[in-house]
């Protein structure tokens, strides 16, 4: 080759000689040595497959020095590259270069989690939580699977994390509040008696549930028979335990009384209840029988108590009657008279206590001398009279020497009268109490009379035979 410059491109150490000529003459010839260092090669390490987020160590070997594409130097570098990326590296031994060697780091994106919500739970009620956007789950609890349940007694904080392709997503979080179960304040056990009502109570909720189907912190109440309630509470949506109150009903005592009662002005009674363990009147006297004298009719209650229950009152009507009036008054010399009006009679002989069944009236005309009395009555209460005596006259005049028959006594139709004297009489029949029914007068002398009757009611009468010198009274009954 000639010139003064060339380019030679050795493979291996080589001498080149180079001669110059000028004017024809020629210079000695000149020796240049090429020396030919050999180009180093490199080995570096395979392609890799990372995930996002994660570290790839990228080595190399072969020659002295090296140089990275991204500017590090070294046989070994670490990255972590955001995305797939290609390294080159060049290795170097005495300034001579290797060929350029590539590394694909080829980078995997990480799964993205959604999962369930964070919840609020009651303590021991199941909770199922959920992953998606992954091929498989791990959960922090040890158990698999994109769903899962749980039974938390506390509040807690699961976490996930899912994987694809082998590589794991960030944890996701789950809360989940777990409210305590409530506690609730109740009335305790209640007593009461039948027909009677009480008032429940609760407390320690929010709201609240009966097993009437009431719903509130208060429920009033009248079982018939013991009954046990039972009552729910709620706070933050859980439910507490059922609680139960026993409303025992204990009877109300039915009493039996005596009957109605009547009895006379003065007099004392005794009045029972039973059916009960201790009773208390309307008197304030205390006891199964209490003995009483009212003054007037009056009306008597008991209540009787067994267990704390009372019964309803019960009465007993006292009927007091008052005791009539025994007076007599004497009118004239055979005229006996009861003072008490509206009342029976009975007159009686003091001496033998006879009583004249037909002597019913309040005015008695005895028959015969004697000592007499009356037994007076109202229905309920009598009484008797003191005796009076009597001392009748004889049938004559007021000398007593004059005499006179009166027949037949009972009568019927006629009564008929014989006078020992003859002479002007009127006769005259009068009722019980005096009062003239009838008359005939005698205008001539004679000693006997005839008296119609047939006319007369049943009954007593007295007949009536006077003159200017006699008088006669004789009773006679009417058949």
């Amino acid at each position: 080759m000639q010139g003064n410059s060339i380019t030679v491109s050795p493979t291996q150490t080589s001498s080149f000689f180079v001669q110059g000529f000028n004017a024809g003459c020629s210079s000695a010839p000149k020796q240049i040595q090429i020396n030919v260092l050999p180009m180093p090669v490199i080995q570096t390490s395979s392609n890799q497959t990372i995930c996002a987020g994660a570290t790839a160590v990228l080595t190399t070997s072969g020659a002295d020095t090296y140089q990275w594409s991204n500017g590090m130097q070294g046989n070994s570098i670490t990255v972590s590259p955001a995305q797939t990326t290609t390294y080159t590296v060049q290795g170097s031994n005495a300034g001579c270069a290797s060929a350029p060697s590539q590394i694909q780091i080829t980078v995997l994106p990480l799964p993205i989690l959604q999962t369930s919500p964070n919840q609020p739970s009651c303590v021991g009620v199941p909770v199922v939580l959920t992953a998606s956007g992954a091929d498989t789950y791990q959960w922090s609890n040890g158990m698999q699977g994109s769903s899962i349940t749980v039974y938390p007694t506390q509040t807690s904080i699961y976490s996930v994390q899912g994987f694809s392709s082998g590589c794991a997503s960030n944890p996701a979080l789950i809360h989940v509040t777990v409210f305590p179960t409530p506690v609730l304040q109740t009335s305790p056990d209640q007593i009461i008696c039948e027909g009677e009502s009480v008032t429940l109570n609760v407390s320690g909720g929010n709201n609240y549930s009966w097993s009437t189907g009431a719903l509130g912190n208060s429920i009033e109440v009248a079982p018939s028979q013991t009954m046990v309630y039972t009552v729910q509470g709620y706070k933050f949506g859980c439910p507490s335990v059922i609680y139960q109150i026993q409303v025992t009903v204990l009877p109300v005592p039915s009493i039996q009384t005596s009957s109605d009662q009547a009895i006379c002005e003065g007099e004392t009674i005794a009045l029972t209840a039973t059916g009960a363990d201790s009773y208390i009147w309307n008197n304030g006297m205390q006891g199964a029988s209490i003995v009483v004298s009212p003054a007037a009719t009056i009306d008597y209650s008991v209540v009787g108590t067994s267990l704390g229950c009372s019964s309803s009152p019960s009465a007993i009507h006292v009927t007091v009657s008052p005791i009539p009036s025994d007076s007599i008054l004497l009118i004239g010399n055979d005229h006996l008279h009861a003072v008490e009006i509206g009342v029976t009679y009975h007159w009686f002989d003091c001496l033998n206590g006879l009583v004249f069944p037909d002597q019913n009236s309040a005015d008695f005309w005895p028959a015969f001398s004697g000592s007499f009395g009356v037994i007076v009555s109202n229905g309920l209460c009598s009484d008797t009279s003191s005796c009076i005596s009597v001392t009748l006259l004889d049938a004559n005049d007021i000398s007593g020497d004059k005499r006179i028959k009166v027949f037949p006594n009972p009568c019927t139709d006629w009564l008929f009268v014989e006078l020992i004297e003859a002479g002007y009489f009127k006769a005259s029949v009068l009722n019980s109490i005096g009062e003239e029914i009838s008359s005939i007068t005698i205008n001539e002398k004679s000693n006997k009379l005839s008296i119609p009757t047939s006319s007369l009611p049943p009954g007593r009468y007295l007949l009536r035979i006077s003159n200017k010198e006699h008088l006669y009274i004789v009773p006679f009954i009417k058949l």
